[in-house]
């Protein structure tokens, strides 16, 4: 999508998409964490952007910060956390 095409999109549209200059940031959190600390759960990229905005780099983890998807996570921190080689 253009800046013309955003600029032309509906407003609720608009509101659940971040900067891409935020959005770095929430790459690069993602990238400074430990090995195998997250893998394969589902983050978003707004709720991210949102909490290292309002909290910091060093934000205390919770589910409902990194996700629209919480019981997403949840499942797949269980079914990890259970499984067995």
């Amino acid at each position: 999508m253009t800046w013309a095409e955003y600029d032309h999109a509906p407003e609720e549209l608009r509101a659940n998409w971040a900067d891409p200059v935020e959005l770095g940031k929430a790459w690069v959190w993602l990238a400074a964490q430990p090995p195998g600390r997250f893998s394969g759960y589902r983050f978003d990229a707004a709720p991210l952007v949102a909490t290292i905005a309002r909290e910091g780099r060093d934000f205390e983890f919770a589910v409902e910060k990194v996700t629209l998807y919480p019981d997403d996570f949840r499942a797949r921190q269980e079914w990890y956390n259970n499984y067995k080689e």
